[in-house]
């Protein structure tokens, strides 16, 4: 969300203070709301009830104003690109290469992108968003431009460089990350360098937030095209910037509606697009491993989570001997971390498929704590609320968290190429090219990636999916989250589990709810939208300069009397979070405490919430001896 509505946000408010022996009184509240918003720390937003936090408010109205600047009427004449599209044309046809013909829509599609200074082009799979892509990078090219292709995650970029035949990266390294406190290196006052034409693919995935980094980064006079899937999951993060986009009209916008793929994927498409419309497909049902390549997309009906776990081991098992290479080919994309067909489990068992044990691959065993942190211990730590995890060599692998000092970011896979049992070290191969070197305690950034979870798979293709669809994780399965799961496969998919999981998905329509206002202030005139930006940073400057805080001096401020024991474990919770909220670690800074100097974590004013949540966290679990 951007914003709450004020009565949303009270009813929140109070289930997270209420306590079995307190009970907030509704006094108190407002006197606490009106206090943050005359320290400009939170802000009406232009409809009534609409409570921001005012850094949000603030670069929701920014990106607005820089969208509307983006939105001047196209100025060129489309004769030339016209005229090219025809010669190129011409030229497939004289090369026995109609097959790549241009379809109205893609050929409007072109002539937009060409046009404006920021455009749109969208749709779902199968309907020729690549060949769009090709063609227009082949007319900037004609055109002397220079082009560069960006994706949100790694795996996304990696696949536009591969089937667009130029060199992708990822937004983040686009602009360059320094660091949290550093920021981007390209930003207003610093453009990127070199480019006159920007393609960003798989854009339903990027939030307000990195949308204005790089919309502040674009140099003088470069154009933009922003490529996706409306019907997919939203970003994590705040916001729901591409259909926002859509819906305000402001921006030219191309949807490509005719399905292109024909042969291998097709009845994929076609199912999706059923699932996609609240129809429940009629999947070809199949009874045995052997007839997995019966059908594009078969069904094979299971009553229960254990027989769904030990289907998908069978299926692995004869799609190798059939042939296809697993570790580069095959996914299970699995609803949800937890349960015997959760992906947790599932990784266990895939793992000696994928690539079992043998001497030749060393391995290291390693225990994991079933707790937030989820940090790995040493072996002879174990205990019930740990679990044994092994990293053998071959494994495939997922990055947890982005790694900006390794350019490894949060969902890029790899391959475990080196186990050293000694020294307790895993090293792994991106597929970005990176290699990073794990030790002990930092092996909880990475997860094994046989089996990934749907909002995981965002923004990659497998030629083979499968998908574990049952009721024992009901409250997971919406349409949004079969049709994204579904449209990651290219050549195959095969749903193991029961029909009415099916229909449950299916009917259970849950489109994202995100609270945003940015679709209604790109309809407001500039000179307003101006003047709220000035007027919040005024209010925001009078404001004392932001400080920090640590655990220490956050217990203090709360008059709480704990135990070592407890300081350490809000500690650990804490860094947790930050890293799961902002993706690197808080700063360390030196502190001294009589003779004694050491560094201990910093957390800015505007994570507080983020270190009392650590502390309440520890509040609630009785210590045990």
């Amino acid at each position: 969300y951007c914003f709450l509505p004020e009565k949303l946000l009270w009813g929140r408010t109070l289930e997270l203070l209420q306590r079995h022996d307190y009970f907030p009184q509704a006094a108190q509240l407002k006197a606490a709301m009106v206090d943050l918003l005359s320290k400009s720390t939170i802000k009406e937003g232009f409809s009534e009830g609409s409570i921001y936090l005012s850094s949000v408010y603030r670069i929701e109205l920014k990106v607005a104003l820089k969208l509307i600047a983006f939105s001047k009427p196209p100025f060129c004449d489309e004769s030339a690109v016209q005229q090219w599209l025809a010669a190129t044309e011409e030229e497939r046809e004289e090369g026995d290469d109609a097959s790549d013909r241009l379809s109205e829509q893609q050929r409007r599609a072109i002539v937009m992108a060409s046009q404006h200074s920021l455009s749109i082009l969208y749709g779902g799979p199968g309907r020729g968003k690549t060949h769009v892509l090709k063609t227009l990078c082949q007319w900037l090219t004609h055109q002397n431009l220079r082009v560069a292709l960006i994706a949100p995650t790694g795996k996304a970029a990696n696949r536009m460089e591969s089937v667009i035949g130029k060199k992708a990266a990822t937004i983040h390294r686009l602009l360059q990350w320094q660091g949290r406190k550093e920021g981007f290196l390209y930003n207003e006052k610093n453009p990127i360098p070199e480019v006159d034409y920007l393609i960003c693919d798989e854009f339903s995935m990027v939030d307000i937030f990195l949308f204005y980094s790089l919309l502040k980064a674009m140099p003088t006079g470069a154009k933009m095209l922003l490529v996706g899937d409306k019907d997919q999951l939203p970003s994590i993060g705040a916001g729901m910037v591409l259909k926002d986009l859509i819906n305000s009209e402001l921006l030219g916008a191309t949807q490509l509606t005719q399905v292109y793929r024909q042969g291998f994927g097709n009845i994929i498409v076609q199912a999706a697009d059923q699932v996609n419309r609240g129809v429940v497909p009629e999947l070809y049902s199949i009874n045995c491993a052997q007839e997995w390549s019966s059908s594009d997309c078969p069904l094979w009906k299971v009553p229960t989570p254990t027989e769904a776990a030990s289907t998908l081991v069978a299926l692995a098992r004869q799609m190798q001997s059939d042939g296809v290479e697993l570790h580069t080919d095959v996914m299970v994309i699995a609803p949800q971390k937890k349960g015997v067909a959760g992906v947790n489990n599932l990784n266990k068992l895939l793992q000696e498929v994928f690539n079992p044990p043998c001497p030749s691959k060393p391995e290291l065993r390693i225990k994991k704590r079933k707790t937030a942190t989820n940090k790995a211990v040493s072996s002879a730590q174990s205990s019930e609320e740990t679990e044994e995890v092994v990293f053998r060599k071959g494994d495939r692998v997922m990055q947890l968290e982005n790694d900006y000092n390794h350019g490894v970011m949060n969902g890029e896979t790899g391959q475990v190429i080196v186990v050293d049992k000694l020294k307790q070290l895993v090293t792994v191969s991106f597929e970005g090219g990176a290699m990073v070197e794990y030790c002990l305690s930092s092996l909880e950034k990475i997860a094994h990636s046989f089996a990934i979870t749907c909002h995981k798979s965002q923004g990659s293709e497998f030629q083979y999916v499968l998908i574990p669809l049952l009721l024992a994780c009901r409250r997971m399965l919406t349409r949004q989250l079969l049709y994204t799961a579904m449209t990651r496969a290219k050549v195959g998919l095969i749903v193991v589990g029961q029909p009415e999981a099916l229909k449950v998905a299916v009917e259970t329509n849950r489109p994202a709810q995100r609270y945003t206002q940015l679709s209604t202030q790109l309809l407001l005139d500039r000179e307003l939208l101006r003047s709220q930006l000035r007027e919040s940073r005024s209010a925001s400057a009078t404001k004392a300069e932001p400080g920090t805080v640590t655990i220490a001096s956050r217990v203090q401020q709360r008059q709480l009397n704990l135990t070592a024991g407890q300081m350490t474990s809000i500690g650990s919770f804490a860094v947790s979070l930050y890293v799961e909220r902002y993706g690197t670690r808080p700063s360390k800074r030196p502190e001294q405490v009589g003779s004694y100097r050491f560094k201990t974590y910093h957390y800015e004013i505007e994570a507080l919430w983020l270190v009392d949540r650590a502390i309440d966290l520890v509040l609630q679990t009785p210590e045990t001896g």
